[in-house]
């Protein structure tokens, strides 16, 4: 049977408030974010589009018992539902109860950790499951969605490290070489890590082109995209749709019948004799072709230039987030820590990008935007020092370099060892 496996991606980030250069060590200004403005954004958002979709999946799900659904929550948005919306979080527990809702991983904090700190990549990936278990007593899927799909054979060693079965990546990319989007491939970096995914064109042509009357796929009805399902898979072949959640509610208003759509899906793929899957269930097939993957890809169009990694700006930031890792796991106070994870939101280095004129920024321009996370940033260091005695650092610094030379040193014997049992094997073939 051809299957349809439907995720959704939920994510609000924690947005700052204005931080000024004479705020930074200032006694009261160790709060970040703007409350005002981020409950205001997700009440609006919660009205619009997660709370009635979640009422029409949780209707689909009573209704078709063969309908199957997934999520990808950040850890922030599940933290700002509970927080600022109880009817929106118990929606989402009369979907994990119906036992047909698959949550997939992502790092806690929608970050790019994967390309500049592997073990703080890993650290928020637990959060994640750990996160997922104890607010919807279910057990999390072995499938990771990295923020933007961004993915590499690399990402998937790390991911095998952690146990995780799959990783979902975007479908539009050179390294497929031609191959369908719709099969499940292993990859050729981490042995028994699958890849899964994203089929870009249906995707998007949903979640961006919905109301678009000018194309010649106009009217995007259920009949029209499951017919054009139907005519790309083969028999036990699924297809990912991967779309953000405000699809329904925000990017494309009540009015446009985007609910409509997802309200027919089911009855509509009963007529094509398609059903629905998870990635988890997906992951469970054969995967014999292997897929390597030596550069970084994301969902995002240019397979190397990313709206989050194009300008000074931006490597300026990301330079930063590296460079502050390990001081950073040091820390045990839990305000710290959670100021390090909202400081790592993917979306800081959207709102930097100068080639969009920072969509969805709060704060202006992509400038402004870099000037108010930098003070924001510089305060935070200030923060996490003082966490530690004056001498620590400076202590820390002379351990590391002695482990350092100490490693150097065992290299060096290390090769003098290699050289010896070279000659050994010489002498001994001369006897």
């Amino acid at each position: 049977m051809k299957n349809i496996c439907l995720c959704f991606h939920l994510h609000q980030p924690y947005r700052l408030r204005k931080f000024s250069f004479f705020d930074i060590g200032a006694e009261n200004g160790g709060n970040y974010e703007d409350e005002v403005l981020n409950g205001s954004i997700l009440d609006e958002i919660v009205r619009d589009s997660y709370l009635p979709a979640n009422e029409l999946m949780l209707e689909l799900l009573n209704q078709y018992p063969e309908f199957r659904i997934s999520y990808v929550l950040s850890g922030i948005i599940i933290e700002q539902i509970q927080d600022y919306s109880g009817h929106l979080m118990d929606s989402f527990l009369s979907l994990a109860k119906t036992g047909r809702v698959d949550f997939l991983l992502e790092p806690y904090a929608h970050s790019a950790s994967a390309l500049y700190c592997v073990e703080e990549f890993k650290e928020q990936v637990e959060m994640m499951s750990e996160k997922l278990r104890y607010v919807f007593d279910v057990k999390p899927s072995k499938v990771l969605c990295n923020p933007e799909l961004i993915y590499s054979g690399e990402v998937a060693k790390i991911c095998k490290s952690l146990g995780l079965e799959a990783v979902i990546a975007d479908g539009n990319r050179p390294f497929l070489g031609g191959r369908s989007a719709n099969k499940v491939y292993t990859s050729s970096e981490a042995n028994g890590v699958k890849v899964l995914f994203r089929n870009s064109y249906l995707s998007d042509l949903i979640e961006h082109k919905f109301t678009r009357y000018d194309i010649p796929e106009y009217p995007i009805t259920a009949d029209n995209i499951l017919s054009k399902i139907d005519s790309e898979l083969n028999d036990d072949e699924a297809l990912v749709l991967y779309l953000n959640y405000e699809t329904l509610g925000r990017r494309h208003h009540k009015d446009t019948g985007i609910f409509e759509f997802f309200k027919a899906l089911p009855d509509v793929a009963r007529r094509f004799n398609m059903g629905f899957t998870t990635p988890q269930e997906l992951i469970k097939k054969d995967a014999p072709e292997k897929i390597s993957a030596e550069q970084v890809s994301s969902i995002m169009t240019d397979n190397c230039l990313n709206p989050w990694r194009t300008n000074p700006l931006q490597e300026s930031v990301l330079n930063k987030l590296r460079d502050t890792c390990d001081k950073a796991h040091l820390s045990r106070k839990a305000d710290i820590k959670h100021k390090w994870l909202v400081l790592q939101s993917i979306d800081n280095l959207f709102y930097m990008d100068t080639t969009s004129g920072a969509t969805f920024s709060p704060y202006g321009t992509a400038y402004q935007s870099y000037t108010t996370y930098m003070n924001v940033f510089s305060d935070f260091l200030l923060r996490l020092e003082s966490d530690f005695p004056e001498d620590y650092w400076e202590g820390l610094n002379s351990y590391e370099e002695t482990i350092r030379n100490q490693e150097e040193q065992l290299n060096d014997k290390q090769a003098e060892i290699e050289e010896l049992r070279h000659i050994i094997k010489k002498l001994e073939s001369k006897k």
